[in-house]
């Protein structure tokens, strides 16, 4: 194998601990003393974040905390048995609390890529061997999680670490220097930022997943959707499961793998997963190839090359089969496997093999698929080269005559670089995976089941109008099983920063919509597909929603429109960041026949690339341009601070004026919040109230807004940190009337950015303001982030 996979868990999702579960064995030869302080460091991150450290049962990704050389552990989850090693010196809990957050995923708090703005590394009192120790992390493997710079991190070293000469600095602080030096190398607790840093990464204010899909023809068991829980998958009789059996709820918010398929078992010869080593009849060649395909879980040991995961569970628990490049294998090396004998089934049509494969790697070799009938052997497709990241999945029509077998040969490439895998091997009667063929079996056979603990599907109407928040479910729009992933529902904001909405665009206590997760193991190019159920045309028709597509890695948000009959076309579409907040589309029909809506969401370059949408509607007649005023008047308000104030402006009458800033502010007590709201490592607007004398002023106004008969709702967040900070309110006015304020609160300290929201109705043009105003001597910060317009009525109203 070669060369390590240098992957910073930070920032590849695959090496969190994907449930927040991390399994442990702690070896039976550590004194009692020491099993008492590996406890005592484990209760600290039960008690401050979301993550738990569980005994392991029998899971196949787990730490094993030991007695080897010295003391270390790898960084983030990296498949199978990994080592956190304790020795003498490292037996106290804050010690032992440092080793397990390099195993939750974190670097040494020295190794960030901005780090030369903070320290000074002195390389001449470095001990030679410990050098590596103090290089700093690749920017794109590390991601800071929009959280300051920490000198008290219980990852950050001493003064003198690993010193030639003790008594002189091996790291020295260029800002705060009495402070710093005080607090570096503290081993005594979790600061502030470490648990910010851990809710933050594995995303602890998602608590649950939303509805997991329902396979036609099947359905699902469990009532408990939280972080963690699990449903399990089955079919009616007469039908066969193909996918994941299991599906579990991880830490981002999405369940993990894909919603299953439930196929017809009489017309499906064989599917197999790989999840039992008897490959389901199929076999090893060992006469004519020069190697076997290796059974594998998680990813493969190279850099670079194969998958990082299976295609059925998508995690690494599951399991494929890949040709290991890595020496003794060598160019053009194959390794086959070869299906049972396969019997053409009376009556049968078409016979289609569909299967997944990952050939990601710069010197990929082939993939060649081969029919055997006898004494004949024919080829039935070759795929070359690098085909990216991710697994990609492909059908073959077969026209068998009677008996057959099927052989799939992956070629080694130029080098190690060309690990291939399969996975998810189908062999079915070809009318069970075409889309058209389905729609006429089920179009006219409604059934619809609820059942205490699952759901089943047994079909689909025709509906003529239709509306759908997804506050509660899909509202049967269905998940494509011919694409690379799902879309989510969810509630609150997506596990990413600077991407996605911040809530449901009506409701953000309890409101849920669909994104698409761009995140790894997703690459470019990867698409997901929700379809719409299936409406009846022959009338003028209005379909409108709402769609967001802020962030600066963002890919395209296609609507397909699939007329029964007709070939599918790209109805409306948009491409690149869009800015965050929420935009409405509309979309005129006139559809002929029987038709589908269908969301494609394709991911762009980076994670970056969140897409939503909400509030869906299908109405009869023309599409109404009502929306035209209000989308300009909302676009006049939006501001998250990023560049400048956008559109608002300094009050006249102002004794002092709104700031922007990006994390808090330093030298005083009460500094405010560690991050903007919006994307976690951006800026937001403040008032800096130290100092200031009673009634004094800061205010910051919009434009003057065209009147509007739509109901408006003034959403924002706010932050107010410290002791007499004053009173932030919003007013309206007029040219023709004064302020008028709906809202305020008076500022009490805050450990977090809060949600606010102000109905508005005006008959004339008018003005909004942010004030604030002090009433004692002030002694701390204000903060807005995120103002925006919404249209229609408040889901919250906080003061």
């Amino acid at each position: 194998m070669h060369s390590w996979r240098q992957r910073n868990a930070v920032n590849n999702r695959n090496k969190v601990w994907d449930i927040r579960i991390v399994p442990y064995i702690v070896e039976e030869s550590f004194p009692d003393y020491v099993k008492i302080s590996i406890q005592a460091a484990m209760d600290q991150f039960h008690q401050l974040t979301c993550v738990r450290f569980k005994p392991r049962a029998s899971e196949s990704d787990y730490i094993h905390i030991r007695q080897l050389s010295g003391c270390f552990s790898e960084v983030g989850k990296r498949g199978g048995t990994q080592n956190v090693s304790l020795t003498e010196g490292c037996f106290q809990p804050g010690t032992i609390m440092h080793e397990l957050m390099h195993a939750l995923g974190f670097w040494h708090e020295q190794s960030r890529s901005d780090r030369d703005d903070y320290i000074s590394v002195l390389w001449d009192n470095i001990q030679i061997e410990h050098k590596q120790n103090f290089e700093k992390v690749n920017p794109e493997q590390v991601n800071t999680l929009g959280a300051p710079y920490d000198f008290g991190s219980i990852l950050h070293y001493k003064i003198n670490t690993f010193a030639i000469d003790p008594s002189m600095p091996t790291l020295f602080p260029k800002v705060n220097v009495t402070e710093a030096v005080r607090s570096m190398g503290q081993r005594e607790k979790l600061s502030q930022v470490d648990i910010y840093k851990i809710n933050s990464l594995y995303n602890c204010s998602i608590r649950s997943c939303g509805d997991p899909g329902i396979p036609v023809n099947g359905g699902w068991d469990g009532d408990d959707f939280t972080v963690g829980s699990n449903v399990t998958y089955s079919c009616s009789p007469g039908y066969l499961l193909v996918g994941s059996r299991v599906r579990w709820c991880t830490y981002t918010g999405i369940w993990s793998g894909k919603v299953p398929e439930c196929i017809l078992a009489l017309n499906t010869i064989s599917y197999c997963n790989f999840e039992t080593p008897d490959l389901c009849g199929w076999q090893q060649n060992t006469a004519d190839d020069q190697q076997n395909f290796t059974y594998q879980q998680g990813a493969t040991p190279s850099a670079n090359t194969g998958p990082d995961f299976d295609h059925t569970l998508q995690t690494s628990e599951g399991h494929y089969l890949y040709l290991e490049a890595s020496e003794p294998s060598a160019r053009g090396h194959r390794a086959r496997l070869t299906s049972p004998l396969v019997h053409k089934p009376l009556g049968a049509q078409d016979i289609c093999l569909r299967f997944a494969y990952s050939m990601y790697g710069s010197e990929a070799g082939e993939v060649i698929t081969y029919m055997i009938e006898g004494a004949s052997n024919e080829t039935l497709q070759t795929i070359t080269g690098d085909q990216g990241p991710g697994w990609k999945t492909t059908i073959i029509r077969l026209k068998p005559r009677e008996t057959f077998k099927i052989v799939l040969e992956a070629v080694r490439g130029m080098s190690f670089k060309s690990d291939i895998a399969i996975d998810d091997v189908l062999l079915t009667s070809c009318i069970n995976i075409e889309s058209e063929t389905d729609v006429l079996k089920q179009l006219f056979f409604p059934k619809t089941l609820t059942g205490n603990k699952g759901k089943y599907n047994a079909g689909i109407i025709l509906q003529t109008i239709h509306t759908c928040d997804f506050n509660k479910d899909m509202c049967g729009w269905t998940q494509a099983a011919d694409d690379t992933f799902d879309w989510t529902l969810i509630r609150g904001t997506t596990g990413s920063s600077a991407t996605g909405p911040q809530c449901d665009r009506r409701d953000c206590k309890k409101g849920q919509y669909i994104y698409i997760e761009t995140s790894s193991p997703r690459v470019r190019g990867d698409t997901a597909q929700v379809a719409s159920p299936y409406f009846e045309g022959t009338s003028k028709k209005c379909f409108s929603f709402y769609y967001n597509m802020y962030g600066d890695g963002m890919g395209s948000l296609n609507l397909i429109l699939q007329e029964f009959g007709r070939k599918p076309r790209i109805a409306w579409s948009k491409k690149g960041d869009q800015g965050q907040g929420w935009k409405k589309a509309n979309l005129q029909l006139t559809p002929a026949k029987v038709f589908q809506l269908v969301f494609e969401g394709v991911r762009g370059d980076s994670y970056r690339g969140d897409i939503a949408v909400d509030d869906v509607t299908l109405s009869d007649g023309d599409c109404s341009d009502s929306t035209n005023q209000a989308k300009a008047t909302q676009t006049k308000v939006d501001c998250d601070f990023e560049t400048d104030f956008c559109s608002w402006i300094q009050a006249s009458q102002n004794t002092v004026d709104w700031s922007r800033t990006r994390g808090a502010l330093t030298g005083i007590k009460y500094g405010g919040p560690m991050v903007d709201k919006t994307t976690g490592k951006g800026y937001y607007a403040y008032v800096n109230t130290y100092g200031m004398k009673p009634s004094t002023l800061a205010r910051i106004s919009s434009p003057l807004l065209p009147v509007n008969q739509t109901d408006f709702c003034f959403h924002f967040w706010y932050y107010t940190d410290g002791a007499n900070v004053g009173t932030l309110s919003v007013q309206v006015n007029t040219n023709t009337s004064p302020d008028t304020t709906l809202w305020k609160t008076k500022g009490t300290s805050s450990t977090n950015w809060r949600e606010a929201g102000v109905q508005l109705t005006s008959k004339e043009p008018f003005r909004i303001s942010l004030s604030v105003e002090i009433g004692k001597a002030g002694k701390g910060v204000v903060a807005v982030d995120d103002v925006t317009l919404v249209q229609g009525q408040c889901a919250i109203m906080i003061g």
